[in-house]
């Protein structure tokens, strides 16, 4: 899912005159846990803060139970996230 916008294997969306453009938020790297998709400056993998949302956990639970990530981080993967399912194509 996120391989279409992989850059030096950095993901970020940030949003500038109606586009999105890439900076560091999300990082694979198959030196940390095998490639997992993570929080650029921790191990901590993007599936589990979806994880904590689908349980209806809230976000500042999930950073309360990772300090290494920031709320920055958080927003930014959910703007990638939503931009990804506006632009799914259906059959």
């Amino acid at each position: 899912m996120y391989g279409a916008f992989c850059n030096f294997n950095r993901i970020d969306v940030n949003y500038h005159s109606n586009r999105l453009i890439m900076q560091k938020v999300i990082n694979i790297d198959k030196e940390i846990l095998g490639g997992t998709p993570v929080f650029m400056g921790t191990r901590v993998p993007i599936k589990n803060l979806f994880d904590y949302l689908e349980d209806d956990e809230t976000v500042t639970e999930f950073l309360d139970n990772f300090p290494t990530v920031k709320l920055e981080q958080v927003e930014r993967v959910l703007q990638i996230s939503q931009h990804l399912s506006a632009n799914t194509y259906q059959s």
